[in-house]
This record gives structure tokens, C-alpha cells and sequence, in this order.
């Protein structure tokens, strides 16, 4: 059961969005007759935020010269009911996470800069029971400790070695190097080499070097030894990006990712390592992306790309595409269509080889924060692959400031597993289902942003009978940039 004040924590925060977004809204719509209004609404704004750009906080976002410092918060609140889809305990989630970060940066001169940030998130847990039931303050990570040095060796190259975050293209094979912290973390440890080659192409060349346990580089304050990945992982990307046609952006990309099992009992913490997640892999990805804006309303989207190695003692060998098509309408209220559609390849189990489309780095939720978990029983949360995925999504803004985004997405798996595991259905049964999701946003100014997400899932004939419950998904999320 929710207690009381986990149900009320819950209700404020959505409360607290509604009323700033009404609020908002109720200010913007005011005639032309009212705009004097309207500005002392928005004159009342900045009042209520001045508080916050007092002496001390200009003394602590620079306080010597060539040293910022910068600071925010993350407040969340998660309920998931049967996101396993089994009715079991497990797939029942009520939780608060509580997330801050302290980033530093040193500049040394025009061409080196030390960057450094602190992480800090604890949870308070409702549901499942076997969760603790009181609040553990958790460890302290350092997610970015780097050197960034410009014109490295007289050349237009700039290196950053360290801990860093990598992102690239729309984070469809790279974002999350630590995917079982959640978005606690995305860092990896690694060596970047930005080369510009001319004003219109760049490449970028990466050493990246992960490890699953949390204390293998920089031990955590109050460690908890956490797991971050689901194994040791060594890799390379090449990443070639050119914008020198007119409104269009090429991309292509290698990239190779060697992946070393670690061996590991659950252990009394979230996530725990499951042993099963953990793989031996060696993966080449060859691919590439065209993004373009057609003209004032339409713009495309679409990356392929291939993989060949081994996986699990099995030749591995995969396709994957996402696309995506948009109509702006270009109105008051910024309507947009977009039409969706991913493919990533499944396993044929009538081969000897593995056709699954291996997402690397991008093990993160990228068309919802519900499905990701409906994975833990094929691979491991957030390894999404063997999949079809047709979707149509509307966004427009309402009033200025809020951003309402609502999709359908239809879901079928590339290869049906024959029952391989106890969550599918024997027989040609590749339905995964029907997925809603809904995103409602507000963001006033840059300091302060909030969001509500809800979805809800109807699994189809693709999984067993016993593993047909229908899935819910709200959350509700604010944060605060000091």
C-alpha cells in the first residue's frame, strides 16, 4: 500500500505542476486589451526567481577567477504498476528519487579546462516490500572528472580524457554508458578526440573504457559498489558528421564495443547485477544517418545501421533502422506530426548464428520509460531489440512554456522465440501490443523545469497468457538549476 505521505508527496507534485502550468496558461491568454496584464505576470516571474541571484550565489557560480561552480536538483516521484507484466510484486514500483549535482570547472588558460561533478541520489521506497522501508542516503560519484585541452598538439583537434558524457546523433547507439543507475549517471569513462576538418565536417575519434562495478576507477564516497553496466566494456567509435549541404546534416559511424562477462550473485541494493544480463560479446557496428529539413514544413529523419562479431560463442550478425517523418505546421501553437518507424532484428533460432540487433551504448528509454522494463525478461531492462515499431505522435504547445506530447505506438517482434522462455507464447505469435504515452512539460525560465509523464501498455499475443497484464506508468518530475 501507499502510505499516506508518499500518496500526498505524489498528489502535491502534480498539484504544483498544474497550478504553475495553469497559472502560465491563464497569463498567456489574455487578450491584446489585458497585455499590460499580462506583463505583470510575467514581471511577478522574475520577482519570484530574483531571490535566487542574490550576492552568495553570484560569489558561488564564480567564486575565483577562472573557476565556476554550478548546482541543481532533481525531484521525482515513480509509481509503475505490472511493469513486468506478470502481476508478480516485483513489477509494482512507488518510489521517490532525490537527485543533486555540484559541477566545477577550472579554467587553466584559453586552451585547458578541468571539469569535475559530484553526484548525489537516494531513494525512498514504497513499493516493492522488499525494498527498505527507510530512507538509505546512498553514495556520492563523481559522473564527469576530465581534461578538455583545445588545439591539442598545435592541431584543430580538442581532446577531453576522462569522465565524461558521450552523445551522438540522437542518442540511438550512444548516450548511457551506466544504463542500471538509471539516469542517475550516463558518464563513461573515455578519450575523445574532436578533429574539425573544415568549418562544415568533424570527426570525432573515442577510446572508451567501462567497468560494471562503480569502484573500478574513482570509489564512490560512502560506496554502495554498485553496478553501473551489466559488464566490463572496451570499445571504439568513429564518428564522421557533415553539414556542408544545406539543411542537411550526414552522418557515419564505426564502431566497436568488446564486452567481458563479470560474475556476480543479486546483491541487497538497486539495481543488483542479474547474472543472465551479463555477456561476452564482440561487436562491429557499421552505420550512417541523413537529417534534413525539406522545406518550411517538412523534415525527415533516417539512420540504418549493421552489425557483425560474435555474441555469446554465436556469429552475430544484425540490422537496425530508425526513422522518423515530421510536418510542422508552423502555427502559434507549434504543431508537429511525426510518424515513427524502428526496426531492430531478432534471433531466428533456426540458425546457429544471432541475428539480435545489440543496442550498445543506447540502453536508455528512448520511446518510453515503461517498456523499457518488459525487457528484463528477454535480455536485461533497457536491452531493447527484436522489434517492429510503428508510431504516430502529435506535440504543440497550448500556452507558452508548457509542451503537451501524446503518442500511439503499435509493437511487434522481428522473430518469434518459440517459447524459450516462460514469458512467450510457443507458435508464430509476434504481437507485442499497443503502447500510449503522454508527455505534458513546463519550463518558465532556465532555472526551473517539471514535467508529468504517464503511459500505459496492452501486450499482445506475443507473450504468454500468464504474462498479458496491462502495464501503467506515471511520473512526476521537477527541477531546479541554481
Amino acid at each position: 500500500m501507499i502510505s499516506g505521505l508518499r500518496r500526498s508527496w505524489i498528489l502535491a507534485s502534480i498539484l504544483a505542476v498544474a497550478i504553475v502550468a495553469t497559472t502560465q496558461a491563464a497569463a498567456e491568454a489574455t487578450t491584446q486589451a489585458d497585455a499590460n496584464k499580462t506583463d505583470s505576470f510575467l514581471h511577478l516571474d522574475k520577482q519570484l526567481h530574483k531571490h535566487f541571484s542574490t550576492d552568495s550565489m553570484d560569489w558561488f557560480h564564480n567564486p575565483a577567477d577562472g573557476l565556476t561552480m554550478t548546482l541543481d536538483t532533481r525531484l521525482r516521484y515513480v509509481y509503475g504498476w505490472n511493469v513486468y507484466m506478470d502481476n508478480s510484486n516485483r513489477g509494482h514500483l512507488v518510489f521517490g528519487r532525490y537527485r543533486n549535482r555540484w559541477g566545477q570547472q577550472l579554467k587553466i588558460d584559453d586552451d585547458i579546462t578541468i571539469n569535475s561533478r559530484l553526484v548525489w541520489e537516494f531513494r525512498t521506497w514504497d513499493e516493492p516490500d522488499y525494498k527498505p522501508s527507510s530512507t538509505d542516503f546512498d553514495e556520492i560519484i563523481f559522473d564527469r572528472l576530465n581534461i578538455q585541452i583545445k588545439n591539442f598538439l598545435d592541431l584543430p583537434v580538442t581532446a577531453t580524457i576522462g569522465r565524461q558524457d558521450l552523445i551522438y546523433g540522437t542518442g540511438w547507439l550512444v548516450l548511457d554508458g551506466t544504463p542500471l543507475d538509471g539516469s542517475r549517471t550516463i558518464f563513461m569513462d573515455a578519450a575523445k578526440f574532436s578533429w574539425k576538418v573544415d568549418d562544415d565536417t568533424k570527426l570525432d575519434m573515442v577510446y572508451i573504457n567501462n567497468h560494471a562495478s562503480s569502484n573500478k576507477w574513482l570509489k564512490p564516497i560512502n560506496s554502495r559498489d554498485r553496478y553501473l553496466t551489466e559488464q566490463d566494456e572496451e570499445g571504439v567509435i568513429l564518428y564522421l558528421t557533415d553539414t556542408s549541404i544545406q539543411d542537411t546534416k550526414l552522418e557515419g559511424y564505426f564502431m566497436y564495443k568488446h564486452d567481458s562477462a563479470v560474475n556476480s550473485s543479486a546483491r541487497n541494493f538497486s539495481p543488483a547485477l542479474v547474472n543472465a544480463w551479463s555477456k561476452d560479446a564482440e561487436i562491429y557496428t557499421l552505420g550512417g544517418a541523413i537529417q534534413k529539413k525539406v522545406d518550411d514544413n517538412w523534415s525527415f529523419r533516417c539512420e540504418g545501421a549493421g552489425q557483425f562479431g560474435h555474441k555469446e560463442g554465436a556469429t552475430l550478425k544484425a540490422f537496425g533502422t530508425k526513422n522518423e517523418l515530421t510536418y510542422s505546421f508552423n502555427d502559434k501553437y507549434s504543431n508537429q506530426l511525426h510518424a515513427e518507424y524502428e526496426y531492430l532484428s531478432g534471433d531466428d533460432e533456426s540458425t546457429s548464428a544471432n541475428e539480435a540487433f545489440d543496442p550498445l551504448w543506447g540502453e536508455w528509454p528512448q520511446f518510453s520509460e515503461l517498456y523499457v522494463y518488459s525487457y528484463a525478461k528477454e535480455g536485461a531492462i533497457g536491452e531493447t531489440t527484436n522489434l517492429h515499431r510503428l508510431a504516430l505522435t502529435h506535440n504543440f504547445n497550448p500556452y507558452k512554456s508548457i509542451r503537451l506530447k501524446t503518442a500511439y505506438h503499435l509493437l511487434w517482434a522481428a522473430e518469434d522465440t518459440k517459447g524459450s522462455t516462460s514469458v512467450f507464447n510457443g507458435g508464430s505469435h509476434t504481437f507485442r501490443g499497443q503502447l500510449l504515452t503522454c508527455w505534458l512539460t513546463y519550463s518558465c525560465c532556465k532555472q526551473v523545469k517539471a514535467h508529468i509523464v504517464a503511459e500505459y501498455f496492452m501486450p499482445g499475443n506475443y507473450y504468454a497468457e500468464g504474462n498479458r497484464g496491462q502495464a501503467t506508468f506515471v511520473r512526476a518530475n521537477l527541477e531546479y538549476t541554481w
